[in-house]
């Protein structure tokens, strides 16, 4: 694609040439931290969900679950906002990862009805959806979008371990 050749172009170019913004990397850096963290993960015979806040990107998100992550996470941080959140899920989505998990509480019904319809996709494509709760609150205002029958989602319980900021 387009897309494609211009980033081949680019590849190995001085930083004065290349338009910002842009995310830069050092492939052989990313290649060998992805391998470090994929064989401590096996070692210790834990899954590996990385975040893809700093990234937001498909394309390495994609890599890090060829590297032998299970899925991604997606989180609302600083200067996001919720919508925010589900927007990087839905562009992780539609980049072709198929396990996202929504580290952060979402409440609000047009939000929460985005998140349904996201899990549905991902349900439909064989991959999953998987987000936080912290309240009966919250999984009451989570069960009513979710109630389209073919959405299903994974619903992971914050628990306040001291920090006093969220979780039960």
């Amino acid at each position: 694609s387009n897309h494609q050749s211009r980033f081949a172009a680019l590849q190995g170019q001085k930083p004065d040439v290349i338009d910002t913004p842009a995310l830069v990397l050092d492939a052989e850096a990313v290649n060998r931290n992805m391998q470090r963290m994929a064989e401590f993960a096996a070692k210790h015979q834990i899954k590996l969900r990385p975040h893809a806040k700093l990234h937001k990107s498909a394309d390495i998100a994609r890599l890090q679950m060829q590297a032998g992550a299970i899925g991604v996470c997606v989180q609302t941080v600083g200067y996001m906002d919720d919508a925010r959140a589900i927007e990087c899920a839905q562009a992780l989505a539609a980049g072709g990862v198929n396990d996202i998990f929504i580290s952060n509480e979402i409440v609000s019904p047009a939000k929460l009805r985005r998140v349904a319809g996201l899990a549905q996709l991902l349900k439909n494509r064989s991959g999953k959806l998987a987000i936080a709760v912290d309240s009966d609150e919250g999984i009451d205002r989570l069960a009513l979008p979710m109630q389209t029958p073919s959405a299903a989602i994974d619903v992971f319980i914050e628990i306040d371990v001291g920090q006093g900021r969220c979780g039960v």
